[in-house]
């Protein structure tokens, strides 16, 4: 694709986010590879920068993670999509074929990941703005934005006894308190976890 032929292409995506039926109409029919890449690149700039900023609150590492991830999730959507309604079509008596489904449903995503990748600069200031996951406990355990783990008001009850709390660590509990086991922890950790916040409640 010629510098020339991709600064067209840029031009034209205006047109595709105001959704102007009848030349998106006269795209569908005509050749498909030249707009096709710029779908593609605009998908992983626009994901890719919304993933980054969102997976920013947790971690660098995160932010990377789903920067990559979130694009692909969208690539292998469009593709999914695309090969399901190609064979749906004839089954319907539509007179839709495998590339105009692919460039349709490659222009919804295109749409939805410029719109996402807007709004990256406003998550990145949220999450600017925002207390690190770190600091959801503060260091002496008695909870910021997290509940506190030591006293006798905590939320779980059964975290009051040494079994109780190595079974919320172990397989998690309501809310967004995930099992610690299935993201890797081994058991000797937790027990070790448990003898620190002890140590806190005194």
């Amino acid at each position: 694709m010629s510098a020339a032929t991709l600064i067209t292409n840029v031009r034209q995506l205006p047109v595709l986010l105001r959704g102007e039926p009848q030349i998106i109409s006269t795209w569908v029919r005509g050749r498909t590879g030249a707009r096709m890449s710029l779908y593609v690149v605009v998908i992983l700039i626009g994901a890719g920068a919304y993933g980054g900023a969102v997976g920013s609150w947790r971690a660098p590492e995160q932010a990377l993670y789903t920067a990559i991830k979130f694009p692909l999730v969208i690539l292998l959507t469009s593709l999914g999509n695309s090969l399901l309604n190609g064979m749906l079509a004839p089954l319907l008596g539509l007179n839709i074929g495998f590339r105009q489904c692919l460039l349709v449903i490659f222009m919804s995503f295109t749409i939805a990941a410029a719109i996402l990748g807007s709004f990256s600069p406003l998550i990145l200031y949220m999450v600017w703005n925002t207390p690190p996951a770190a600091t959801a406990t503060s260091a002496d355990a008695t909870g910021k934005m997290g509940p506190t783990l030591v006293g006798k008001d905590v939320v779980y009850p059964q975290a009051l006894t040494d079994p109780g709390m190595f079974s919320i660590i172990y397989g998690g509990a309501s809310g967004a308190m995930q099992s610690f086991f299935r993201r890797g922890m081994q058991q000797d950790q937790m027990l070790k976890i448990i003898a620190y916040v002890r140590t806190l409640d005194k």
